[in-house]
């Protein structure tokens, strides 16, 4: 009973003392209100009360609801993330969810990050997250319902100009003088101080260098004399620089560091970084982190490997065609991240690959792809060293973060355009090189392996009888798993079982849980399988892509699993931007545009009560898994079995 009345004392003080109510009070006079919000554990911030007894009787009984360390309702400026008033809150903080309608608490988080140019616009957020939608509304501020729609918008994959027909339908139904934006634009706008800065760097239109540092304020590459701008008859020589036309080539360059203070400003998020090192480790491979890769960073830089913080990239780029259309030979190169510290099944979800560059096209940059990769390379250098200071919302501390690129992860072709090698011709594998076995047909045409997870039948030609379109997953599982079944009956029982023990290999090699001992008699295996093929096929099926099979269980042994580390997840996401093509001509700006609000919807939906994330789909056996739910048969079976038991206890009676 004492420690309890010297709890209710100490909150007493705080909500007295500490100057809550006064600071309420005045702005309750300064804004002409009759009414104070309530921000105890209950209320939330969402009710309100025109006697101050009765909030400090809320606070005083439920306590200070989570986070409330500054009272940005009640117009106080944030001062210090370590306010006294949080230690009074700790009982209370497991019993909220982690989605909390708490819009003020989350620009506290970016508050820090906010460009100093944008500083006074997003000081206007506050005002929009405590105004109501309309005069009288008890629910709904005009920020929260903004958010919400916009987060609608994107699950959706609603159109701008459906958008607009639904807000201007919603502003005619709601009462007059309400606060709802009347099209996208407005919508955008208002969100538009949340979001992340973007880099417009002008580039040669051959590849040769970026306008930036010290030359900025160039007119001509420097290598080859090209202008920078697109030239035609009307243009005219001036040195002003709104005058000199559109640029001829553009790279969107969106910075990671903000990204990643963003990432860890969120708790949730910062304590899933740790998740590679918290979790039940055992003698199999589950994650790259069970690899000795892992592990010879960790030995070979102690200070980098000491701090479970520190991230580890994958880096992948690819050319996608922004149109969908085959008939065009547009390409547009986006470089995307992928965070390797989170648990397995979140590594590669929409929502943690990071888009940090994108190269315009119509052209693919080839082998100067290095050109444009030039600000990201900064960047991650300073991340290594000497890092940057990063405040972790879990831990509720200031530390010095590093990143570094664990892997790369590309097709053939653009693995030959990011390293340099050669991927043609006698030494095409990076691995044996100079020992490569190969035999030059000087009649043969080649045979590009040609590859489920799409709809297979639009991929499909019977007029040619080809296969079209097919991503690297599709290649898989059709490998996988239909190619055995479509050749039994057809094949001789001995070329039919070696094609099934290189599928049965792919299949196996794709496992989210692999035995460390099984790898040497997979590597032995498949060398063996090869070798059968060549029995049965003639040289021309052997080019370089075949021999690469023989040292993927190397690549496991080194640095982890396969599914991991390729392709599909990253062109399942390039499929997700050309989605985002609204202007057919500025599409690499329409990609941009729409990732940019994507990602501030995204990290808003940890702070919105009742919405579903976009980038972290909800799985078709959510429920079941858990008991609540059944399936076919099992639950007509329940209910039956339920009935025969009633009316047997019915009999007894």
């Amino acid at each position: 009973m004492v420690e309890y009345e010297r709890h209710n004392a100490d909150i007493d003080r705080v909500v007295t003392g500490c100057g809550f109510l006064k600071v309420a009070e005045e702005n309750r006079v300064n804004k002409g209100e009759s009414y104070i919000w309530c921000p105890c554990v209950d209320c939330q911030n969402c009710r309100m009360y025109t006697d101050s007894a009765e909030v400090q009787e809320h606070l005083i009984i439920c306590g200070f609801m989570r986070d409330s360390i500054c009272w940005s309702r009640h117009r106080e400026t944030l001062v210090n993330h370590n306010e006294v008033v949080s230690e009074f809150n700790d009982d209370n903080n497991d019993s909220n969810n982690d989605k909390y309608d708490e819009l003020s608490g989350m620009l506290h988080d970016w508050e820090d990050n906010v460009a100093e140019k944008d500083y006074e616009h997003f000081q206007k957020l506050f005002h929009d997250s405590e105004k109501p939608l309309y005069t009288g509304c008890m629910k709904y501020t005009k920020l929260f319902v903004v958010l919400k729609l916009f987060n609608l918008k994107a699950n959706n994959g609603w159109s701008d100009t459906s958008f607009t027909n639904l807000l201007k339908l919603l502003n005619d139904m709601l009462p007059q003088y309400n606060e709802l934006p009347i099209s996208t634009y407005q919508a955008k706008k208002l969100m538009c101080p949340m979001g992340m800065e973007i880099e417009r760097i002008h580039a040669c239109p051959k590849d040769c260098m970026l306008y930036r540092n010290q030359y900025a304020d160039l007119d001509k590459c420097i290598t080859c004399g090209t202008s920078r701008y697109k030239q035609n008859n009307h243009t005219e020589q001036t040195t002003d620089v709104k005058k000199k036309g559109p640029p001829a080539k553009v790279l969107w360059y969106l910075p990671i560091v903000p990204k990643l203070k963003r990432l860890f400003a969120n708790a949730k998020d910062a304590k899933l970084i740790r998740w590679h090192y918290d979790r039940k480790i055992d003698e199999n491979i589950r994650h790259v982190a069970d690899s000795p890769q892992w592990r010879n960073i960790n030995s070979s830089f102690k200070e980098f490997g000491r701090e479970i913080r520190n991230i580890r990239f994958g880096l992948s780029f690819d050319g996608i065609n922004p149109f969908g259309s085959l008939s065009s030979r547009h390409i547009t190169w986006p470089v995307l991240l992928c965070i390797y510290n989170l648990p397995p099944w979140l590594c590669m979800k929409r929502r943690y690959i990071m888009m940090s560059l994108l190269i315009q096209g119509p052209k693919q940059p080839g082998n100067d792809i290095d050109v444009y990769l030039a600000p990201l390379i900064e960047d991650i250098k300073k991340l290594w060293s000497p890092g940057v200071e990063v405040y972790d919302a879990y831990s509720g501390e200031n530390f010095q973060f590093r990143a570094m690129i664990y892997c790369t992860i590309n097709d053939f072709p653009a693995y030959g355009n990011l390293f340099g090698y050669s991927t043609k011709g006698a030494n095409a594998c990076p691995i044996c090189e100079d020992d490569t076995q190969s035999l030059w047909l000087s009649n043969c045409k080649k045979n590009v392996p040609s590859g489920y997870s799409a709809n297979i039948k639009k991929l499909v030609s019977m007029k040619e009888l080809k296969l079209f379109g097919m991503k690297s997953h599709d290649c898989h599982v059709l490998m996988a798993h239909m190619i055995p079944i479509a050749i039994y009956g057809i094949l001789p029982d001995r070329i039919r079982h070696t094609i099934t023990k290189l599928c049965l290999f792919f299949n196996m090699i794709h496992s989210k849980v692999i035995d460390p001992e099984v790898l040497d008699s997979w590597e032995s295996d498949i060398i063996l399988t090869l070798c059968q093929l060549e029995m049965y096929f003639p040289p021309s099926f052997f080019d370089v892509m075949v021999h690469l099979t023989s040292h993927i269980v190397r690549e496991i042994k080194y640095c982890g699993p396969v599914f991991l580390r390729y392709m599909y997840p990253f062109e399942r996401y390039m499929g997700v931007l050309k989605g985002y093509v609204r202007n057919r001509h500025r599409p690499e700006g329409s990609i941009v545009e729409g990732y940019a609000t994507e990602e501030i919807i995204e990290y808003c939906t940890d702070y919105i009560q009742g919405v579903d994330s976009i980038g972290i789909p909800k799985s078709r056996h959510e429920g079941r898994l858990v008991g609540s739910g059944t399936i076919g048969l099992k639950r007509s079976f329940q209910i039956e079995k339920t009935y025969n038991l009633h009316i047997l206890q019915s009999d007894n009676i």
